[in-house]
């Protein structure tokens, strides 16, 4: 294949998202300078290391944490810096409890018994089985993940996303619902509603079984092969909330609602042009289902057809003789769908322009979805898609799997007073055993050592931590 001459990249910022909860810790705010963040940090990610080694999961905020103290300075405030140690410290507590029994927190399984289809409502059942005891003042927190923009409720039944627990079998429990105003450990100042179930009065053992269920619940509009709802407890009202492992459940993309079609924008004469036509639902998914047939005119003229049939991205062999600027229209029998490009022929070669998406991120950081997921989601939208996870995220383990793989780059993922977050592209192979973050704790690291010589470093317009700069 060859280079491109021309590259024209495509960013679209990440929306705000105010509803989060990757770990939160309600431990007291600690004093704390640099040097002993930074040894706090490095304990931690020694703990966290050595159950990623044993396959065990660890609880989603943890690099992110350990990552911010590695990059934290004294422009950080000190109240700042104290709570992310008081965050640390119960990091610790829970990884500990995880390398004496993987089984301390319990397990969840999420279910439906119906077809989820993105951007419908739904009814989702989460069964968590307890781990360790629970007693009176316990309390389990159902949080959502961030990429999903709906807020949670345990108060009207009859609105949106409510939400219900009960335990099976024992009458003697007592469940006080509540609402708490938690924080994101992602986006600290970004404080969330979130439902609270505590236990009031019993002791909920070792394999009781908690039913929480969602009614009316407003599905994502992405389709995703692992949709979480991610759940937490802890055994006091000041303890630290512990992350309970759980699945994630298939939400599907709808009918076709729309089509759009990819071409080049220009064209030799006489020489075969792939047209690529994309069947999409209404929030941008790839469509599923049976697609009908596609007329494909030239100028207004009839040319070939599409036929009928299951797949959302049908490609044909186009060819046009003549010069000038080309209109290609491909539209159902009824009209019902309709798309429209143009293209220019000529005998001159041109540059070859192709756009990229620069910023997909995949669950190896921040989103649900697989690196074929958000390939897929791109497909006809543009010629070629860049995965870039956030460096944050990432455990030695990961960081070398990903290497393996030949990823594309990372986003050193700092905030404006930790250097901000810059794009690292790779040209070559990037010869680092370490995590970038361990590697580079600063932007400044990161440009000056000679490995990354060869790599781009683009500085992204990233959502600031500072509100006066939105």
């Amino acid at each position: 294949m060859c280079r491109p001459i021309v590259t024209v990249a495509l960013w679209f910022p990440a929306a705000l998202c105010f509803c989060a909860v990757v770990g939160l810790a309600a431990l007291p705010a600690m004093a704390t300078d640099v040097d002993q963040l930074a040894q706090e940090a490095e304990i931690v990610a020694d703990a966290a290391n050595a159950l990623v080694a044993r396959d065990q999961p660890v609880p989603d905020g943890v690099y992110p944490a350990i990552n911010a103290a590695r990059s934290a300075n004294p422009a950080h405030a000190q109240g700042w810096r104290g709570e992310l140690m008081s965050r640390l410290a119960g990091y610790r507590q829970e990884l500990d409890a995880l390398a004496d029994n993987p089984g301390a927190f319990g397990g969840s399984v999420l279910a439906s018994d119906a077809d989820l289809i993105v951007g419908q409502t739904g009814t989702l059942t989460q069964t968590y089985t307890v781990g360790g005891a629970l007693q009176a003042g316990a309390s389990i927190l159902v949080a959502s993940h961030w990429s999903w923009p709906f807020a949670l409720q345990n108060v009207d039944a009859d609105e949106a996303n409510y939400v219900t627990a009960s335990v099976r079998g024992r009458s003697d429990i007592a469940l006080k619902l509540s609402t708490a105003m938690m924080k994101d450990t992602d986006r600290w100042d970004a404080p969330a509603p979130l439902p609270v179930f505590e236990v009031a009065g019993g002791t909920l053992a070792p394999g009781d079984v908690v039913e929480i269920d969602y009614r009316n619940f407003q599905l994502p509009t992405q389709a995703t092969n692992n949709f979480v709802m991610p759940l937490y407890v802890r055994d006091s009202p000041e303890g630290h909330w512990n992350r309970v492992p759980g699945n994630g459940v298939v939400v599907l993309p709808g009918a076709v609602d729309e089509i759009s079609m990819a071409l080049p924008f220009t064209h030799r004469p006489g020489d075969p042009m792939s047209l690529q036509v994309r069947m999409s639902d209404a929030f941008g998914n790839l469509a599923i289902g049976d697609f009908p047939s596609l007329e494909v005119l030239v100028n207004g003229d009839f040319r070939t057809r599409i036929p009928a049939g299951t797949d959302p991205v049908p490609v044909l062999d186009l060819t046009l003789n003549e010069t000038g600027l080309h209109k290609i229209e491909v539209k159902s029998a009824g009209g019902g769908l309709d798309a429209s490009a143009q293209v220019l022929v000529e005998v001159e070669n041109h540059p070859d322009v192709r756009f990229v998406e620069l910023h997909a991120h995949t669950s190896a950081s921040d989103v649900l979805t697989s690196a074929d997921e958000v390939r897929q989601r791109y497909v006809g939208l543009v010629d070629d898609v860049v995965l870039l996870d956030h460096d944050d995220y990432l455990s030695p383990r990961a960081w070398l799997k990903r290497q393996m793989s030949l990823f594309d780059g990372f986003v050193w993922s700092g905030d404006l007073r930790a250097g901000g977050q810059a794009a690292v592209l790779f040209r070559d192979r990037l010869a680092a055993d370490l995590p970038p973050r361990a590697m580079w704790p600063t932007l400044d690291a990161l440009e000056a050592d000679p490995r990354v010589a060869s790599a781009v470093v683009v500085a992204l317009p990233e959502i600031p931590a500072d509100r006066r700069y939105l």
